[in-house]
């Protein structure tokens, strides 16, 4: 399995675990993400966004399509795009 891949799984749980259908703000939940998440599990995942985020081989379509796949939020409501 290739880096990049490892990279898409792991940001894949993450979205799925903090931004679902039980959010009822996003920045609650990335609260609780911060509060709950090792040192060291934050730095991977950083590192995972990271890596995402400068993903040259996915288009800016392709990454908020990702995000909105993997999220229960309506991004509108909040005035912001999936990558912001």
């Amino acid at each position: 399995m290739k880096q990049n891949e490892f990279s898409i799984y792991e940001l894949k749980n993450f979205l799925i675990c903090y931004f679902n259908q039980d959010t009822d703000d996003i920045y609650e939940s990335l609260n609780e993400f911060l509060e709950e998440t090792s040192k060291i599990g934050l730095e991977q995942t950083l590192k995972d966004i990271k890596k995402f985020l400068e993903n040259k081989e996915m288009t800016e379509l392709e990454k908020e399509k990702f995000i909105e796949d993997e999220t229960e939020i309506y991004y509108p409501a909040y005035d912001i795009t999936p990558l912001e």
